[in-house]
């Protein structure tokens, strides 16, 4: 569906720095006079419910991929759309690529998934935020947020994220560098897409 807005998603493993930069550039855009919409994944009214199964390992493969894209279609259906047809920018924290990278890792039927999230709109653009695993892991350790996932996992959706990214042509930035330089190569992207 042709709307006015832009859809913007961060993508990228555990810790990679998503929600801080989707938190900063709402507010740089919306200090320029831009109307700003965020979105969180897991933040729908079933959200809870998932992360109680993520951390009790209770949720199957099937299961995961029904509940997440029915958070996403919740939230694209009430706020996304809606903005999207006003003309915001919306920044997504993980968006549809999500669901390919983590039921992938699992090894599950990826011809369902897509078709299960296929009535959900990709993002206008993609950013992938690569980080390395260790780091990803000793950041949450440190910000005292276990991770449901395991290293060998993460490697996985590491992979996964970037041969993505080289497959679409989209952007992936280091992690690893200074907040503001990754701020700065961010703000850079949307712009380009805004004009």
């Amino acid at each position: 569906m042709k709307t006015k807005g832009l859809l913007v998603a961060l993508e990228g493993i555990d810790n990679a720095g998503k929600t801080s930069h989707i938190t900063r550039l709402a507010e740089y855009y919306q200090r320029q006079g831009s109307e700003v919409l965020t979105t969180k994944e897991l933040t729908s009214p079933i959200g809870p419910f998932i992360w109680e199964g993520l951390y009790a390992k209770n949720l199957t493969a099937f299961l995961k991929t029904y509940l997440f894209a029915t958070d996403r279609a919740i939230r694209y259906e009430r706020f996304v759309l809606p903005a999207l047809q006003k003309g915001y920018l919306v920044l997504a924290d993980r968006w549809n690529v999500s669901a390919y990278v983590y039921r992938g890792l699992e090894g599950y039927d990826l011809k369902f998934v897509k078709a299960v999230n296929s009535k959900i709109p990709q993002a206008d653009l993609t950013i992938v935020l690569d980080l390395p695993v260790k780091l990803s892991l000793k950041r949450g350790e440190e910000a005292k947020k276990p991770c449901p996932y395991t290293a060998e996992q993460l490697e996985h959706a590491r992979k996964l994220y970037r041969e993505y990214a080289q497959a679409t042509k989209s952007p992936i930035l280091d992690a690893t560098q200074p907040f503001g330089t990754i701020f700065e190569q961010l703000r850079d992207l949307i712009n380009t897409r805004l004009r």
